[in-house]
């Protein structure tokens, strides 16, 4: 498998959506699991192909398999803030998954 080179302790965040109570709703974010990741930044081509499709990804993380990981989850590493944009089995051989994912400021 790929667990040694899972190289960083990220929190995987999920959102959550609550009624206000006056017809409107509050979003919020809260800790679902704590993921070995990959994290590495995508290089400046494969960056520019997602821009052309209307994709902002700045990164591509790996997981092993069976991590608890979902498109518009947010990961926290480093004090810094990544946006999950698609999660995928490439190989599907049921290694590991990939994530494409966006910092945010």
């Amino acid at each position: 498998m790929i667990g040694h080179l899972l190289n960083i302790d990220v929190e995987v965040n999920r959102r959550t959506v609550t009624r206000d109570g006056l017809g409107g709703s509050i979003e919020t974010f809260a800790k679902v699991a704590t993921e070995r990741v990959r994290l590495q930044p995508m290089k400046a081509s494969e960056a520019n192909a997602y821009l052309k499709e209307g994709v902002t990804v700045t990164h591509r993380a790996f997981f092993n398999h069976g991590a608890d990981v979902q498109s518009r989850d947010r990961l926290a590493a480093f004090g810094k803030s990544f946006i999950v944009r698609s999660v995928t089995n490439p190989d599907y051989a049921d290694k590991f998954l990939v994530a494409d994912v966006e910092l945010q400021d």
